[in-house]
């Protein structure tokens, strides 16, 4: 059976939302389809890549496999099942269950519990002479990235400051009893002028003014900043859950999916110390982007401290650096971060990516 436009578009979607970034699918077709994405798409922007991966299995009669091996991986995948139902591989909606919106996601506890986990040892309380500052995450085995404002000081020199004064606490969480805090582990940042900011790109000052903003921030003005440790923080081994990967492990920006289609009302999580405190998420949703897409806005509520924190989808997949507030007088309307797609393209154009894993 031959896929119709509609169905080819909408698996086409459902596939790029459950698998973002070329190595998941590649991941995917090799272990369940015994497929090698490499001979059949070069990589690039997804859409491309799917139209080349879709294309292939119409032609070798292979599609139902595919949307097969895609509900295996991805079974509470609300898009993933509509597509299914149409393709005759799920059971149709008993009347008493809708769908109300396939931009909703069903969360297989299982998965959301160890992703959590994961992630949560990847974030630090940024420390600048024993100050909280605000927040980062590991990119690398020793690369730290936070906002270019939260260690401005340091990066412009100001009298007094050197790179030695910022630490990043790790692990710094209330415990399971809910009272008990753990005080983390502390790594320090590189001591040398010359090697310990990997790259950095300064915010804007449009930033700080209310709306309706006169302009939009220029696109190398993207607020971010990636440190280099004294140690590599990613490879402490943490003891964890057995079946989970033991060591602390880093976010890594290479696959960061740079194709991520937002819109309006999808679930956005950050995961922050805000004011300084034990590790906390909030969950909340996509607002809207600025005009040149160089700013996203979400309504999850942050704190001073907040700045530097890792923005992620419903998935869990990271989509953006969480840098400030709306600056408007009175009730805010929203929170902002830079897109993790504008991060990754600068880093790759300074030939700076590639050092995040020296």
């Amino acid at each position: 059976m031959a896929l119709t436009g509609r169905q080819w578009g909408k698996l086409s979607d459902a596939l790029n939302e459950a698998f973002p970034g070329y190595n998941f699918m590649q991941r995917l077709l090799r272990r369940e389809m015994d497929l090698a994405l490499q001979n059949i798409a070069a990589q690039g922007p997804m859409p491309d890549v799917l139209y080349s991966v879709i294309e292939y299995t119409e032609a070798t009669n292979r599609t139902l496999e595919l949307v097969e091996a895609a509900r295996r991986n991805r079974p509470n995948d609300p898009e993933l099942f509509a597509i299914a139902q149409e393709l005759g591989l799920a059971p149709a909606t008993g009347n008493l269950e809708r769908m109300l919106s396939t931009s909703n996601i069903v969360f297989d506890v299982s998965s959301f519990r160890k992703r959590m986990a994961t992630v949560e040892g990847q974030v630090c309380l940024v420390e600048i002479k024993g100050q909280n500052e605000g927040t980062g995450f590991l990119v690398g085995p020793n690369s730290v990235l936070t906002n270019y404002h939260v260690v401005q000081k340091i990066i412009e020199k100001k009298p007094g400051y050197t790179p030695g004064d910022v630490k990043l606490r790790f692990d710094y969480k209330r415990l399971d009893d809910g009272v008990t805090i753990n005080s983390g582990t502390l790594y320090q940042v590189v001591d040398d002028w010359a090697t310990w900011l990997v790259d950095s790109s300064r915010y804007s000052d449009v930033d700080t003014l209310p709306e309706p903003k006169p302009s939009d921030p220029d696109a190398d003005q993207l607020d971010y900043a990636v440190l280099r440790l004294k140690e590599k923080a990613a490879e402490e081994n943490l003891g964890k859950v057995p079946g989970m990967d033991s060591t602390r492990g880093f976010m890594d920006l290479a696959t960061v999916d740079t194709s991520y289609d937002f819109s309006e009302n999808k679930v956005i999580f950050i995961v922050q110390h805000p004011l300084g405190m034990p590790l906390k998420v909030t969950v909340n949703t996509f607002r809207n982007f600025n005009g040149n897409s160089t700013r996203l806005t979400y309504l999850n509520d942050t704190e001073p401290g907040s700045s530097g924190s890792p923005v992620f989808n419903g998935n869990w997949n990271l989509v953006a650096l969480h840098h400030s507030g709306d600056p408007t007088f009175g009730q805010p309307a929203y929170n902002e971060g830079i897109p993790m797609e504008k991060i990754v393209s600068r880093l790759q154009q300074n030939g700076k990516l590639a050092q995040l894993m020296q």
